[in-house]
Parts: structure tokens; C-alpha cells; sequence
């Protein structure tokens, strides 16, 4: 048999199947902002005068996995609020707002939350019933 022979039998067999791209419909309209809490534990295994900057660049690294692309700019808030205890004791966990910008970059700041209602404080409390036991004999 010639190599012609063979390579159409193989193909015949398992032909080559050119495999589409799925286009996700306005993916980037759905996913503009998200919430995170980063864990930074990690932090405290690099040395104790390099832990700050170290935070920085884990909350950088995570915003790059998550949200899909390389530019990443974190807001003064977030960087104060890494930098407040000093850059051997940044704090464990921070929770963040990522939003992607129109200009190409994602967008890192602090999660204030959301506003909820206080419904429990905002609820009469009520005096509670006093009901005095008298000993009853049997």
C-alpha cells in the first residue's frame, strides 16, 4: 500500500473535524463587576519585611485569574488600608470590588457592602412577662 492509501483510510476512520469557537453572547455586560474576599494567609510565609508589597501583589495576581485580563490598578483605599499596620503585618483576609473598565483594566477597591435594612433594632422591644411561682403544696 502507498502512503496515500493509508492516509485516506485513516481518514476515513477518524476524519478531522475542525472544532468551532463558542462565542459566549455579552459575556462582558453580565461579569463587569464582582465581589472577593482574598485570603492573603499566604503572606505570612515570605519574609516579615517584604509582607506588604507581597499582599499587593497576591491581590493583583488574583484579580488577573479571576476577571480574565493582565491589567490590573488597585485603588488608594485598598492600598492604605494594606499598608496601615505596617508592611510586616498586613491583614489576613480584604474584601474587594473588581470592576472591569471600558479602558481594558480591572478596577480593585474596597467593599463598603450593601446598605440593609435594620429591621431588628428598628422593632419595639417588648417588656417581658414577669410570672411569679407560688409554692403549691401536694
Amino acid at each position: 500500500m502507498s502512503l496515500a492509501k493509508i492516509r485516506r483510510a485513516t481518514e476515513i476512520i477518524a476524519p478531522r473535524v475542525k472544532k468551532k469557537k463558542t462565542v459566549r453572547p455579552d459575556s462582558n455586560v453580565q461579569d463587569i463587576e464582582r465581589v472577593y474576599t482574598v485570603n492573603l494567609g499566604k503572606v505570612l510565609l515570605s519574609p516579615d519585611n517584604q509582607r506588604a508589597k507581597r499582599a499587593v501583589n497576591m491581590i493583583k495576581e488574583f484579580a488577573r485569574h479571576h476577571m480574565k485580563i493582565e491589567q490590573v490598578k488597585l485603588e488608594e483605599d485598598v492600598s492604605h488600608l494594606l499598608w496601615s499596620r505596617g508592611i510586616r503585618h498586613p491583614p489576613r483576609k480584604i474584601r474587594v470590588r473588581m470592576t472591569k473598565t471600558d479602558e481594558g483594566y480591572v478596577l480593585v477597591s474596597i467593599y463598603e457592602g450593601e446598605e440593609e435594612s435594620t429591621e431588628k433594632e428598628e422593632k419595639k422591644v417588648e417588656p417581658e412577662k414577669v410570672r411569679i411561682r407560688t409554692k403549691t403544696s401536694s
